[in-house]
């Protein structure tokens, strides 16, 4: 819990009690089976313990998704096998109606709950509802996204990275989407960095750790959220076949007054071959 209320937004007014269930069960997720065990502590507190990642409204939604996707998982998994069984399974794991893409849905759409409730989002609201769903299990796992396409067209996206096998892999938040096989492939290479057009993951919970700004285009007026930069890991050519992305990342903690901030050094060999088409809008 401490690490909790050391990183909080400044937005977030959340209290102990809150914070103290939201530990509580991180802690229950990670100790509940060898693989969960085995993701590094680092990455436990940074893409695990946090409960939001843009702006949507804190909620206790740990429990709920663990109940529900426990069934899923069992002590002989792999992360990425874990990983897989709750990126496939979520969208059924609730019952019926389905969770599904609807296009238009940010940001009415945005929290777990509002999935919950409306059984949709669009590419926003499933993208946190699938990290948080990977969160519950102890899932390490972050949102990217772009807010304005280099394109005529512009229009924006969010998707999920899921860190198993030693390094980030990406998938579209949906029912029946493959790890590192994705439609906007060749959009993504024609980010900017330091641009609307460039990709970022916000880092809304270790701030010091930003070097850009992830502009939330869906607030009025936009709301700009502390990211780091990825543009470069999109853009460049890689030996993998099959649209698999690998990179090697360098990942170290400092402890600078006490405080745990994350140093990201990516040296990239990357290259992604999408399929599908992409949807109407986020």
């Amino acid at each position: 819990m401490a690490w909790l209320q050391a990183h909080k937004p400044r937005t977030d007014s959340s209290d102990i009690d809150f914070l103290a269930a939201h530990a509580e069960q991180a802690v229950k997720s990670r100790e509940a089976y060898p693989w969960a065990k085995s993701v590094p502590l680092d990455l436990f507190k940074t893409y695990v313990l946090p409960y939001t990642h843009f702006d949507e409204k804190p909620e206790d939604w740990r429990s709920r998704f663990f109940e529900h996707l426990e069934p899923l998982l069992s002590d002989e998994m792999s992360v990425k096998e874990a990983a897989t069984a709750v990126q496939q399974g979520v969208w059924a794991a609730f019952g019926e109606p389905r969770i599904h893409f609807k296009s238009n849905s940010t940001p009415e759409v945005l929290s777990p709950s509002d999935v919950f409730s409306k059984r949709y989002g669009s590419c926003t609201g499933l993208s946190i509802f699938l990290a948080d769903a990977l969160r519950s299990c102890g899932i390490p796992a972050r949102l990217v996204g772009v807010a304005e396409w280099n394109q005529p067209s512009k229009g924006n996206h969010n998707w999920v990275e899921v860190w198993f096998d030693e390094h980030w892999n990406i998938v579209d938040a949906g029912p029946g989407e493959q790890w590192n096989k994705v439609w906007f492939t060749d959009l993504a290479k024609k980010g900017v960095e330091h641009s609307l057009s460039g990709i970022y993951s916000p880092v809304t919970w270790l701030p010091d750790a930003a070097d850009a700004v992830y502009t939330v285009t869906w607030d009025t007026p936009p709301l700009k959220l502390p990211a780091i930069e990825l543009t470069s890991r999109y853009k460049g050519p890689s030996p993998m076949n099959q649209g698999m992305m690998r990179h090697d990342v360098a990942i170290k903690v400092l402890i600078v007054g006490g405080c745990a901030c994350l140093v990201a050094v990516m040296l990239v060999l990357s290259r992604l071959r999408g399929i599908g088409t992409p949807p109407e809008s986020c």
